[in-house]
Protein backbone atom coordinates (compact mmCIF):
# COMPACT_ATOMS: atom_id res chain seq x y z
CA UNK A 1 0.00 0.00 0.00
CA UNK A 2 1.52 2.99 -1.08
CA UNK A 3 1.69 6.18 1.41
CA UNK A 4 -1.07 8.12 -0.56
CA UNK A 5 -3.12 5.02 0.03
CA UNK A 6 -2.88 4.17 3.59
CA UNK A 7 -5.49 5.23 5.69
CA UNK A 8 -5.17 7.63 8.52
CA UNK A 9 -5.53 6.41 11.82
CA UNK A 10 -7.68 7.44 14.19
CA UNK A 11 -6.21 9.72 17.23
CA UNK A 12 -7.81 8.68 20.24
CA UNK A 13 -8.05 11.68 22.62
CA UNK A 14 -9.39 11.58 26.46
CA UNK A 15 -9.74 14.50 28.50
CA UNK A 16 -10.46 13.44 31.96
CA UNK A 17 -12.03 16.12 34.22
CA UNK A 18 -15.49 17.76 35.32
CA UNK A 19 -17.15 19.79 32.82
CA UNK A 20 -18.18 22.88 35.51
CA UNK A 21 -14.41 22.91 35.41
CA UNK A 22 -12.99 25.87 33.91
CA UNK A 23 -9.57 24.81 33.00
CA UNK A 24 -11.27 21.55 31.77
CA UNK A 25 -13.50 23.93 29.69
CA UNK A 26 -10.33 25.73 28.27
CA UNK A 27 -8.39 22.50 27.59
CA UNK A 28 -11.55 20.63 25.94
CA UNK A 29 -11.66 24.11 23.66
CA UNK A 30 -8.19 23.82 22.55
CA UNK A 31 -8.13 20.45 21.51
CA UNK A 32 -11.02 21.55 19.53
CA UNK A 33 -8.79 24.02 17.95
CA UNK A 34 -5.83 21.87 17.48
CA UNK A 35 -8.05 19.27 15.48
CA UNK A 36 -9.42 21.66 13.60
CA UNK A 37 -6.16 22.77 12.66
CA UNK A 38 -4.38 19.39 11.83
CA UNK A 39 -7.39 18.55 9.68
CA UNK A 40 -6.93 14.50 10.59
CA UNK A 41 -9.67 11.94 11.92
CA UNK A 42 -9.42 11.71 15.80
CA UNK A 43 -11.76 10.54 18.74
CA UNK A 44 -12.60 12.88 21.59
CA UNK A 45 -12.98 10.77 24.89
CA UNK A 46 -14.36 12.11 27.67
CA UNK A 47 -14.58 10.94 30.75
CA UNK A 48 -16.26 13.17 33.14
CA UNK A 49 -17.94 10.68 35.55
CA UNK A 50 -17.20 11.41 39.28
CA UNK A 51 -16.60 7.48 40.03
CA UNK A 52 -14.11 6.83 37.61
CA UNK A 53 -12.27 10.51 38.32
CA UNK A 54 -12.15 9.49 42.04
CA UNK A 55 -10.59 6.27 41.43
CA UNK A 56 -8.18 8.27 38.76
CA UNK A 57 -6.39 10.64 40.93
CA UNK A 58 -8.53 13.78 41.05
CA UNK A 59 -6.02 15.86 42.27
CA UNK A 60 -4.03 15.38 38.33
CA UNK A 61 -7.29 17.21 36.75
CA UNK A 62 -8.20 18.09 34.52
CA UNK A 63 -6.13 16.00 32.15
CA UNK A 64 -5.10 15.48 28.76
CA UNK A 65 -3.85 12.13 26.79
CA UNK A 66 -3.59 11.65 23.88
CA UNK A 67 -3.47 8.21 22.13
CA UNK A 68 -2.53 6.57 25.38
CA UNK A 69 0.30 9.07 26.28
CA UNK A 70 -0.20 11.54 28.67
CA UNK A 71 0.79 14.92 27.52
CA UNK A 72 -1.05 17.51 29.82
CA UNK A 73 -1.94 17.94 33.65
CA UNK A 74 -3.60 20.47 35.25
CA UNK A 75 -2.01 23.12 32.93
CA UNK A 76 -4.06 23.85 29.93
CA UNK A 77 -1.27 23.53 26.67
CA UNK A 78 -1.80 25.66 23.65
CA UNK A 79 -3.42 24.37 20.38
CA UNK A 80 0.44 24.46 19.01
CA UNK A 81 1.50 22.37 21.91
CA UNK A 82 -1.44 20.01 21.45
CA UNK A 83 -0.38 19.66 17.27
CA UNK A 84 3.57 19.35 18.62
CA UNK A 85 3.09 16.66 20.87
CA UNK A 86 0.12 15.05 17.76
CA UNK A 87 3.68 15.35 15.12
CA UNK A 88 5.58 13.18 17.06
CA UNK A 89 3.25 10.61 17.74
CA UNK A 90 2.44 11.00 13.81
CA UNK A 91 6.36 10.53 12.81
CA UNK A 92 6.67 7.91 15.41
CA UNK A 93 4.30 5.69 14.05
CA UNK A 94 5.33 5.93 10.43
CA UNK A 95 8.97 5.05 11.64
CA UNK A 96 7.47 1.94 13.11
CA UNK A 97 5.42 0.58 10.18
Amino acid sequence: MTPENKPKMTHLIQLYGTPQCRRYKRMRQRVLQAMKKADIPYRLEEITDSGRLSRDNPLRLPRLVLDGREIAVQNVPTAEEILRHLSTLQAEESTSL
